[in-house]
């Protein structure tokens, strides 16, 4: 489940999917993670990002109540 949440945050920052976990892992350790999370601006992304993040949202898994069940952090990071 917590994939399902860190992939979408790793689209939305760098526009393509990650090519495995260790892609997602590294993002999370990048020391401006939280500043480029925070100001980042949703009206700024384009459709074909939009379009690579359908598949998340969808999912019944996304919910933030879901995720928190697993992390309470991925579950924040959902909102």
């Amino acid at each position: 489940m917590v994939v399902h949440c860190t992939e979408p945050v790793y689209i939305l920052l760098n526009g393509d999917k990650p090519q495995d976990w260790r892609a997602c892992i590294n993002m999370f350790r990048k020391l401006s993670f939280l500043e480029e999370l925070v100001t980042f601006d949703i009206n700024n992304a384009n459709d074909a990002t939009i379009q690579k993040l359908e598949p998340y949202i969808n999912s019944p898994e996304f919910y933030p109540a879901n995720m928190a069940k697993v992390s309470s952090a991925i579950g924040t990071l959902c909102q």
